[in-house]
């Protein structure tokens, strides 16, 4: 999930979040053994597709029993980004169409290199610092 969650970043978790998962949710669950935090990109009564924003492929098909958490905000040493803030929701939907879009257009990946730009990059953290 990089940029977004860097590693040594410290996540606060929802244990409980079955109610709660919606598209556009980080959440966490095992993959191939390993914890592994990826988007619900898509949710189908209780069928749910995840997938990490720059991956090309899709983790595949899960229910909210494979769910171990939601990730509800991201800490940083310099500040915090919260996921479930009003300001937030719009960028949630955006990823979700990005990663839909990028499996079938994987040139989209590409995009994510426009984040080493300083101007972008500050105006992206901008947007998702919540303080």
């Amino acid at each position: 999930m990089i940029p977004l969650i860097k590693e040594g970043s410290q996540l606060e978790v929802n244990l409980k979040p079955q109610q709660k998962i919606q598209t556009g949710d980080i959440v966490l669950f095992f993959k191939k053994g390993k914890l592994a935090a990826h988007r619900i990109i898509q949710k189908s009564g209780s069928k749910l597709i995840l997938k990490g924003d720059n991956n090309r492929q899709n983790d595949g098909s899960f229910t909210s029993k494979n769910i171990l958490g939601k990730i509800e905000k991201i800490i940083y040493p310099n500040y915090t980004i919260n996921l479930n803030a009003a300001k937030n929701q719009l960028l949630k939907h955006f990823f979700v169409l990005y990663s839909r879009s990028n499996q079938k257009l994987p040139f989209l990946l590409k995009i994510k290199k426009l984040y080493h730009f300083p101007l972008l990059k500050s105006g992206y953290r901008c947007l998702l610092k919540s303080s």
